[in-house]
């Protein structure tokens, strides 16, 4: 959470600031304007820029307390949302929307760094017939329950589709 005043004594200007850091995605930021400022115009700015919040320095240090927490609370959903989000609701492992975060993370690092790594993909191809007997939902959880014990904690398992797994 950012808390940020609107004009600065040495000139610089929190719309700036909160511009340039939602422009640049830096990750999970929040940011509420407390300002000196109370006309409208600085208001809808600041909330036009993507502020979460803006409030008066006239405000009780009371109210002032109970909008950050809100805040703050208002952010642990979101994060809890995302998360969960990036979960497959089938197997409970990461979807392949995480790993694709996860893996451009990786590899950055990896060619970085020099680092050695391993990814290993897995497809299981059932027959038709053999699906008709054990449904595709019930392979998957078999599957990433076996995948789930051969893992270690640093691992990044998920489940993409139909018998298609990546560690």
């Amino acid at each position: 959470l950012v808390l940020l005043e609107t004009v600065w004594a040495n000139g610089d200007s929190g719309f700036e600031l909160c511009r340039r850091l939602l422009a640049e995605d830096v990750p999970q930021v929040s940011i509420i304007f407390v300002s000196s400022r109370e006309d409208s115009e600085a208001q809808i700015k600041g909330l036009e820029l993507g502020a979460l919040d803006y409030i008066a320095k006239s405000v009780s240090d009371h109210v002032l307390s109970a909008r950050i927490r809100a805040a703050l609370q208002h952010k642990r959903r979101e994060d809890e949302l995302q998360r969960l989000c990036q979960i497959d609701v089938d197997t409970g492992l990461w979807n392949q929307a995480h790993f694709n975060l996860r893996f451009q993370g990786h590899l950055s690092s990896f060619l970085r760094y020099q680092r050695s790594s391993c990814l290993l993909l897995l497809e299981v191809d059932v027959t038709a017939k053999d699906a008709a007997v054990v449904p595709w939902l019930e392979i998957n959880r078999l599957i990433a329950q076996v995948m789930r014990g051969l893992c270690r904690d640093c691992d990044v398992l998920s489940h993409w589709q139909k018998g298609r797994f990546a560690l």
